[in-house]
């Protein structure tokens, strides 16, 4: 059964996609940047590199640390590239419960079980008539964890 739904998240999951190879793409030509220039100023602070940058006055940082600081900056992003994935997924999952109790209701529409995964285990058992795969459940609750 197609609905709406689908590509309303499909959508936004392709967004962070793009978001994501988007960072991906400047934080290798940051990378070639910072390699040139730590060679060069190697022991100087931002602020004397970065003169027309305005927000070289708040990090203030010599330009050796930038380095371990793009490291950081860099899984703080994948994290949340990855958290809002699964949020997205989260909603689409709660969206197509929502549709489906409203075309074909059943009386496991009622059950609410605390994660979502374990709500979704229970309505594709009662949509597909059996059990679904585990490791569609195992990872959808690893992810949200």
């Amino acid at each position: 059964m197609k609905s709406h739904i689908l590509r309303k998240f499909e959508s936004k999951l392709e967004e962070m996609n793009d978001q994501l190879c988007y960072f991906l793409f400047s934080d290798v030509e940051v990378s070639n940047v910072f390699s040139e220039i730590t060679f060069n100023v190697s022991g100087s602070f931002t602020t004397e590199v970065f003169v027309d940058n305005k927000f070289s006055k708040r990090l203030n940082i010599k330009v050796d640390a930038l380095a371990e600081l793009r490291n950081k900056a860099f899984h703080s992003l994948v994290s949340m590239s990855v958290i809002a994935s699964v949020e997205y997924l989260l909603s689409f999952i709660e969206e197509i419960e929502v549709f489906c109790s409203q075309v074909i209701p059943s009386e496991f529409d009622s059950i609410k079980c605390k994660e979502p995964e374990e709500q979704l285990k229970v309505n594709l058992n009662s949509w597909l008539g059996s059990e679904p795969k585990s490791e569609i459940i195992k990872t959808i609750k690893y992810l949200r964890l």
